[in-house]
């Protein structure tokens, strides 16, 4: 997880900035910046981080045109048999280096909660849509249905 490319960087940055007044990611640059770390550059290795496994397990959706103003990461269901293409210990090591021990645990503790709750209405054959945002400067141009319909065909 180690290599960003500098495209990549970009559409990390337009996430950041798309998704500065997300309550969720607010409470986790908040977990960040508690653990003597800089917020925006800890949000950017977590949005570094989101993008690679949707590359390596998911879809990642981003503009045609080469553009880096938004991007739509999803996860993919694989069967129970299998194993999971990311262990929690190693998403725990990267995000505890990355972004700090409390800023995992805040993280983790949110998705366990929102499994919870979600359960009995997900099918464990769904995809689900981790993050989709459009930089600020781009939205209100419809530019969202661009990054979903390849993945909805």
């Amino acid at each position: 997880m180690s290599g960003t490319n500098h495209h990549q960087r970009g559409e990390s940055l337009s996430l950041y900035l798309a998704l500065a007044d997300d309550a969720f990611y607010i409470q986790l640059e908040q977990q960040i910046i508690a653990s003597g770390r800089d917020g925006r550059q800890g949000m950017l290795h977590y949005y570094d981080y989101s993008i690679q496994m949707a590359q390596a397990t998911g879809r990642l959706t981003v503009p045609a045109d080469g553009a880096d103003w938004g991007a739509a990461l999803w996860s993919l269901p694989h069967e129970p048999h299998e194993n999971p293409p990311v262990t929690t210990q190693q998403k725990a090591a990267y995000f505890t280096e990355h972004l700090g021990r409390s800023a995992y645990e805040h993280y983790h503790a949110v998705c366990e909660s929102m499994a919870k709750l979600t359960e009995p209405f997900i099918d464990k054959t769904d995809w689900y849509l981790s993050i989709i945002a459009i930089a600020p400067e781009y939205q209100s141009r419809g530019l969202g249905k661009e990054l979903m319909k390849p993945a909805l065909r």
